[in-house]
């Protein structure tokens, strides 16, 4: 059945199994706290006029989380120890043991850093004026791949090229003006 309250400005409670359910209408406060004779402890607390919801200790969420009158946007735990979001009905996020994958852009805002390494001796940034690959650490940094392509930003204007088991060629406004052989 349901319970309803309906005495605002005065306090009530209730104990149930070990449980006791306080509403204080004068603080338009809610509170469950975990009750017997030596101990209280307040586990969910519910403030209306914020809309706050505080928890005190662990919240087992037992599958997924979703946004009220939306079925495609929800957050939740899954079987196999993985956690996903789920936004407009697509995947945006996903947490499993072994990997992180994000299935949209990533937003790394100016001066803000992606860094690689226990030391961080990769960093990928933006300054807000310059971008920067800086290799920190005490190897080399290695680019792989069957050819290594320079662009002027935006594209369309090769700098240089270096292929795979062949030449190294460098441009100068997208007309070839070096190679090796």
């Amino acid at each position: 059945g349901s319970l309803y309250f309906n005495e605002a400005g005065t306090t009530w409670g209730t104990d149930m199994y070990g449980f006791r359910i306080n509403l204080d209408g004068s603080a338009n406060n809610l509170q469950i706290q975990s009750h017997d004779t030596s101990t209280e402890r307040t586990i969910i607390s519910m403030q209306r006029d914020t809309a706050a919801v505080t928890f005190s200790g662990s919240l087992t969420i037992p599958d997924y989380i979703y946004h009220a009158g939306d079925a495609n946007a929800y957050f939740g735990f899954e079987y196999n120890d993985a956690f996903r979001i789920v936004v407009g009905g697509g995947e945006k996020f996903h947490v499993t043991t072994s990997r992180i994958r994000i299935n949209e852009d990533l937003l790394i805002l100016d001066n803000h850093k992606i860094n690689v390494g226990d030391g961080n001796d990769l960093q990928i940034y933006h300054d807000g004026s310059n971008s920067y690959i800086d290799d920190t650490g005490s190897g080399n940094l290695i680019i792989k791949g069957t050819q290594i392509v320079a662009q002027k930003a935006g594209g369309g204007e090769t700098m240089f090229k270096g292929i795979s088991d062949g030449a190294f060629e460098a441009y100068h406004n997208n007309v070839k003006k070096f190679e090796t052989t």
